[in-house]
């Protein structure tokens, strides 16, 4: 998926933030190669959220899902995450 030329990588099962907490990274093409431009994750991540699971853009607006967040241990979120 892209937004503007930037293709966006959702790694849902990341674990540099909490096991399974989740990342997407953006990149872009330039001179023949891809460049890792940045890394996006929720900045309240929670094991097992799986940000980035999902990506859906419309124009500029670029929306990460996290199916699995929780809003206070272990109670599942009503509505947008966080």
């Amino acid at each position: 998926m892209s937004s503007q030329g930037f293709p966006f990588v959702g790694a849902m099962r990341n674990d540099e933030i909490e096991p399974d907490a989740g990342k997407a990274y953006v990149f872009r093409r330039g001179l023949g190669r891809w460049t890792h431009l940045d890394e996006l994750f929720a900045a309240e991540g929670d094991a097992a959220d799986r940000f980035g699971r999902a990506v859906a853009m419309d124009g500029d607006p670029t929306v990460m899902g996290v199916p699995d967040a929780r809003k206070d241990a272990g109670t599942p979120v009503d509505g947008p995450a966080r």
